[in-house]
């Protein structure tokens, strides 16, 4: 008879023992390292005590490899298989400061995932995707790190619920062949990203590289992206700081399959490509609920057509976008080719964006060269997006080159108590249009359904209508006294149309040298002499041969 035999009952007794000393020591280092309250029994590691070795310690250019030493003598420790043996089996992954090469994909199992690093910039998680050889053909290997629940569509028994907190993640993506996206996640029940920094960059010679450091694939619920950096540096063509979509794979409308409740506060983001920073999006499937506040937004390098875009479905497809609020966010934009924020999607006849509101926030433009290329800061790119409101935001330009940029255009919304100062071709662009300062444009306002209330300095044409409004009123315009070129405070084109009905009342219009108060190039216009004032040198009015002045009265 074997000795295991013979003592049985002493050999389980030994190993129970064990196991609870084996835990007890897991929940003792767990009490130590983490200040949250974790619920006892739940699954944690230390990823140093499962095996993970942090010596990826330099980065070797000419090969695209991680090394120990200075030297380049020893490859550092590929920690991929530990990680992944951590993600299948452990709900939370604490990580000690140090340097982790992983080369191969991560998947997140688990319906509840933690995975908490000791210090943000000093736990780094360092992808090389050196392992990946096939990327890029689905959405499940067009990324670094993928979670297991996954799918296009949402589904409650399969959803999970992730957190990434205090730690850097980075990503050179050197060849188009690896997979083109760090982080891409769906099917969410909810998902926290605290204070972690996600650097992405390309350190090869190759042009068209492009990559996206957070994609929101389909349906995720409750999401929460703040206190973090985000730096996107490629110069490539595409890809962004964070995707918010919903490509589901389903032909109708699912209520349960949207994108929802998204929260992006506090964060940082450098950007250096062509792409949006932040791109909010329906593609099949809606998106609702989604705040973007408190964070800063700097640019360099390539410019990029659009920096912050919302907007819905094409008309091929369902999706839509509502509850969308843009607010008290600073942009620091060098250069852009289209739109720094942009909502809706030209030439949609069947899915608007609806109830954005963009407040509070400061828009600082610069350029170093001129361009005639038409560009604008705020753009309503459709006519049936609706509840669009743009006010109390401060755009500012800061350059002296003159480029053919407009601040706000806003085509079925309302502008609102906005500060707009500098150089601009155009200070704002339709909408209705009250209680707005615009200092420096070329026109401070140009085809507003209503303008009201607006104070328009250092003009060359206060307000420029093309067509007919509803009113003109009480607006105070100081035309620039600099430039000698006959300004103009109101201007009404020819083809505007018949303005009978327009109410055009209470301005007051501060001329200098050749300049003219109001100049009249249409056939009807109703005037009240007595409330529009001109202040001045200039000439009070201008009528074409074929304009009719009527009183007020008539």
């Amino acid at each position: 008879m074997s000795y295991l035999k013979k003592n049985k009952k002493k050999y389980y007794i030994v190993l129970v023992l064990a196991l609870i000393l084996g835990g007890l020591f897991i929940f003792k280092d767990t009490v130590e390292i983490f200040d949250e309250k974790i619920p006892k029994g739940t699954p944690i590691i230390d990823i140093v005590k499962f095996g993970a070795i942090a010596d990826s310690n330099y980065y070797n250019q000419n090969d695209g490899n991680y090394y120990k030493d200075a030297d380049f003598q020893v490859l550092a420790t590929d920690n991929t298989d530990v990680f992944q043996k951590a993600l299948n089996h452990y709900k939370i992954i604490y990580i000690p400061n140090g340097n982790y090469l992983i080369s191969g994909a991560l998947q997140l199992k688990g319906d509840i995932l933690e995975i908490l690093g000791e210090d943000k910039l000093n736990t780094k998680l360092l992808f090389s995707a050196n392992r990946i050889k096939k990327a890029n053909t689905n959405a499940k290997n067009e990324t670094v790190i993928v979670n297991h629940g996954l799918s296009y569509g949402y589904n409650h028994k399969s959803s999970q619920n992730i957190t990434f907190k205090n730690l850097t993640m980075e990503y050179n993506r050197d060849d188009n062949k690896k997979p083109k996206t760090l982080l891409l996640v769906g099917n969410l029940n909810g998902a926290l990203f605290d204070n972690i920094f996600l650097n992405v960059y390309n350190s090869s010679e190759i042009k068209d590289i492009q990559i996206t450091n957070l994609d929101l694939y389909a349906a995720c619920k409750n999401v929460t992206i703040k206190n973090s950096t985000f730096i996107n540096d490629t110069s490539g063509p595409a890809g962004g700081c964070i995707w918010v979509r919903n490509l589901t794979t389903q032909k109708e409308n699912l209520p349960e399959n949207k994108t929802q409740n998204i929260s992006i506060e506090n964060n940082e983001f450098f950007k250096n490509s062509e792409d949006e920073i932040i791109a909010v999006f329906s593609s099949r499937g809606d998106v609702e609920n989604v705040t973007i506040k408190e964070n800063k937004f700097t640019t360099h390098g390539v410019a990029a057509e659009i920096n912050l875009a919302v907007y819905s479905a094409k008309d091929n497809n369902y999706g839509k976008v509502s509850s969308v609020l843009i607010e008290n966010n600073l942009f620091d934009i060098h250069d852009f080719n289209a739109f720094i924020v942009k909502i809706g999607n030209a030439g949609n006849n069947m899915n608007p964006t609806s109830n954005v509101t963009i407040r509070n926030n400061t828009i600082n433009v610069s350029s170093n060269s001129d361009s005639l290329r038409a560009k604008r800061v705020i753009y309503q790119a459709d006519t049936i997006s609706n509840e669009i409101y743009i006010e109390n935001n401060n755009l500012n330009y800061i350059s002296q080159h003159r480029n053919r940029i407009y601040g706000i255009t806003c085509k079925s919304g309302y502008v609102l108590n906005n500060k707009i100062v500098g150089n601009f071709y155009t200070g704002i662009e339709y909408g209705e249009v009250k209680n707005n300062w615009i200092s420096g444009s070329s026109v401070g306002i140009f085809n507003p359904t209503i303008a009201e209330g607006n104070t328009i300095d250092e003009a060359n044409t206060g307000i420029k209508l093309a067509y007919a409004s509803q009113h003109i009123s009480n607006n105070d315009i100081t035309l620039n006294k600099n430039d000698l070129n006959n300004n103009v405070g109101i201007e009404i084109l020819s083809n505007a149309g018949n303005l009978s009905n327009m109410l055009f009342q209470g301005n007051t219009v501060y001329t200098f040298n050749n300049d003219t108060a109001y100049h009249f190039a249409n056939e009807t216009i109703r005037f009240d002499d007595n409330t529009n004032k001109n202040i001045g040198e200039g000439k009070l009015i201008y009528l074409s041969n074929n304009t009719i002045l009527l009183s007020m009265n008539d």
